[in-house]
Formats: C-alpha cells, structure tokens, sequence
C-alpha cells in the first residue's frame, strides 16, 4: 500500500482541517482551483458566495491576481515546494502575508495549502527590527559589512559594526539615511540603484555585481555587492565584499605575464639570430659556441625568475655565468662592485656579452693557461655602470687581432641592446674591455 495520500483523501481532509482553524486558509489544487476554504478567508476577501470551484486568483473581483502571490503560486505547485510570507495588499489598503506549502499526493496532481498572515506591514516591521534584538545581534555579528534598506525608499534601518569600520563612518551619518546620501553621496552609484531597483521590479536578489568606486575615507576600492529581498519585513540586505587587492593582484598577474610573453618572444627572436649568426668552422665548433651562448640566456632567465621577472642583481649574473668555467679555481677571478640592479633586456644582453669574453679568455686568454686571472669590477654613477674586464697573466695578446664574430657581438650588443659602448682594448699583457650603459630606473 502506498504510503502516500490520493488527491480525494487529502482534499477531504483538508476540508475538515481548514473549517477547524481561525487562520485565513485555503487549500487549492493544481490548477489553482479552491478545494477548500475557510470562513475567515471569505471574509478576509470580502466574499459571501461559495468559494469551492473557483480560481483563488479571480476571487474578490480578481483582487488577489497580484504578480507576487501568482509568480509564488507557480513555482510551487510544479515543483512541491514552499513559499512564506509573499506581501498581497486587499481592497481596502492593508496588506496580508500568504505562505504555501505543496501537498504530496499519490496521484499526477499536488494540492497547495495557503495562509494568509492579518499582520500589517508596518506592525511585522516594527516588531522584528525595532523589536527583535535577536536579528541585529544576528547581522551584528556578520563579519562582512552588512546594510538593511526599506523597500520603497532605500533609507538605511540597521548598519552592522563591520560596515562602520570598513567606511570608516559613524553610525550617526548612516541610520535612518537614504543610502544615496550617505557620506556625501559617496553611495550614489549607478550599477548600484539599478540593481536595487531591479531586485524590486523582478527580482528577488543579485549576486557579485562588481562596483568599483572611490570613497572619500578608504580611497579607491573594488567591492562586490550582495542583495537580497526580506519580503515579509519589506527590507533588502546588502552585504559587502572588498575584493580590492583580488583584484590589484589579479591585474598584477596579467600585467606579469604580459611581461613575460613579451620577454619570451624577444628571447625567442635573441636566440634565432644567434642560430644563424654564428659562425663556425666545424658542425662540432658551431653546435659548442651556439649552445654556450644559448647556455648564457639561460642563466640570465634563471636569475630573473627568481626575482619574479623584475630585475638581476649584476653581482649574482656574473658569479652565475663565470664561475662554473673555473671547475674550483674561482680564486682566479676576482669581482669587485656595488649593488647594481638590471632589467630584463639588460640581463639577456650582458649575459652574452660576458659569456663571450669569459669563453675567448678560456681558449686564448687569461683563462687558458694555469696562472692567469680575470679582475671584474665596476662602479655606478650618474645612473650609469661602467664595467671594466682586464685579463693578467694569460698569453702575450697580439696588438692588432682580426675582428672576429665574438668582437662584433660584444660592440653590438653593448650598443643596441644595453644602450651603452663597449672598448676593446689588445694590450700584450692583456686584454681591457672597458663597457658602460645607462642602468633603467
């Protein structure tokens, strides 16, 4: 046996049921017809004629047929659900409350049994906010900012103590307020008038509208917004949400990655020239040289990623690409300098520069026998480094060299790419490279 009633079973009992109690009732079936109705509905409505049959909505000269209570009506006799306090204003002016709950039946159909409230508005607002502490103690404690707005006017019934701290305003300057005025009208808002408005026209809430806004006391701020309907006490609740430094991080980000599909691209482009340009004698001599050089940008990207992207400190690029070439003899090179921060395209570009010297001074210079040793150093001023490379001890360095690949590469890129000079120097005791370029600010 079904544990569930037919529609004859519960219509009969509601019928009995609803004639028992003192609350405006009626119990209706599907298709909004009365099932059955009780005495104190026919003379809530103003009814002397039989109720049984008819439509609920075209009763008391169709005086109930309002978009609320219908709208409410329709979502919950498809669907076996509930709905409390929707506002039906009578005949006369005042204002009931109707709340309905579906009837499970065995059949195809479900019955809806809906009561009607007799307390005014303004008697069920008074008593739950002018009244009921439990509520403000409830949104009190909230800890996001939170505002409680009358329907029709939007004047402020309650702030909670977040939204005074986060505005940085006084309770005097808040309740009782139209919420446009508020603050010098720091709340007068477009997207946020046509929301509210919007909740009372159609809808009963929104959801994450985005404002973004400059108030007087916090500065510029990016808030989302909630709203929301309280339909039996004709208020709205607005909650608040600053997502300001979500929304800086986010905007950080994409700058960031901007950044680095720029960097990756110049990197790319770095990297084909350097394919094609290089010259070698041998496929061996070309894939060494060409994979030495492409080794050098991946020391310089390495740096930079470790500081998110931002600059290299000139110290840790030169230790990077310089002393895995010495296999334990660092004591060979001896770097000397202050604190000098590089940009991205400064890093990539001095890195081949120093690779090039460091790998010519590994097969001809200072580098290449047992004795000879590399002084780095450099100095920074007016917003300019001047590096110097001088090479000791190595091979007697002949005066007048042919100008190899090497030798254009480093004038190049000191030139075009760092914005500076470079200057060569063949002194048979040693090779001096002197290079200097304007340090980005």
């Amino acid at each position: 046996m079904s544990d569930r009633f037919t529609n004859d079973q519960l219509a009969r009992f509601s019928r009995t049921v609803v004639d028992a109690i003192h609350t405006p009732t009626v119990v209706i079936d599907h298709a909004g017809s009365i099932q059955a109705a009780n005495r104190a509905l026919a003379e809530l409505i103003g009814e002397t004629g039989v109720l049984t049959g008819r439509s609920l909505l075209q009763v008391a000269g169709g005086s109930l047929d309002q978009p609320d209570l219908r709208e409410a009506l329709e979502q919950v006799l498809p669907r076996a659900m509930a709905f409390d306090d929707v506002a039906v204003e009578l005949p006369g002016g005042s204002t009931v409350f109707a709340s309905g709950k579906a009837l499970a039946a065995a059949g195809s159909d479900e019955l809806v049994v809906v009561a009607f409230d007799r307390a005014l508005t303004d008697q069920r607002t008074d008593e739950a906010v002018e009244s009921d502490w439990l509520f403000r103690v409830v949104v009190d404690t909230v800890r996001e900012p939170l505002l409680v707005l009358s329907y029709a006017d939007h004047r402020v019934q309650f702030a909670n103590s977040a939204f005074f701290r986060t505005f940085r305003v006084s309770e005097s300057e808040v309740s009782g307020q139209h919420l446009p005025d508020i603050g010098h009208g720091q709340w007068d808002i477009p997207e946020l008038r046509a929301a509210l408005d919007d909740v009372l026209a159609r809808d009963t809430s929104f959801e994450r509208l985005e404002v973004e806004h400059d108030f007087p006391e916090i500065g510029h701020r990016v808030m989302l917004l909630n709203g929301r309907r309280i339909d039996h006490l004709r208020l709205i609740l607005l909650a608040f949400e600053d997502i300001t430094e979500q929304r800086r991080a986010r905007r950080l980000e994409e700058a960031r990655l901007s950044e680095l599909a720029h960097t990756i691209k110049n990197l790319f482009a770095m990297v084909q020239a350097l394919a094609y340009q290089t010259p070698a004698p041998t496929p061996d001599a070309y894939k060494d040289a060409f994979l030495g050089r492409v080794k050098a940008l991946a020391v310089s990207q390495g740096i930079l990623l470790e500081s998110e992207w931002q600059r290299a400190d000139l110290r840790q690029l030169l230790a990077g690409l310089l002393l895995p070439h010495l296999h334990g003899h660092e004591e060979r090179i001896e770097m000397s300098g202050p604190a000098a921060p590089l940009s991205k395209d400064q890093t990539s570009a001095l890195a081949l520069v120093v690779n090039e010297l460091a790998t010519n001074a590994m097969k001809y210079g200072a580098l290449s026998n047992e004795t000879g040793r590399v002084m780095l150093t450099w100095e920074v001023g007016d917003d300019r480094l001047h590096l110097k490379w001088r090479e000791l001890g190595g091979p007697e360095v002949n005066p007048e060299p042919e100008t190899g690949f090497g030798t254009l590469l480093i004038e190049q890129l000191s030139g075009q790419q760092l914005g500076g000079r470079a200057e060569q120097t063949f002194d048979p005791s040693g090779l001096l490279v002197q290079i200097e370029f304007p340090l980005s600010t």
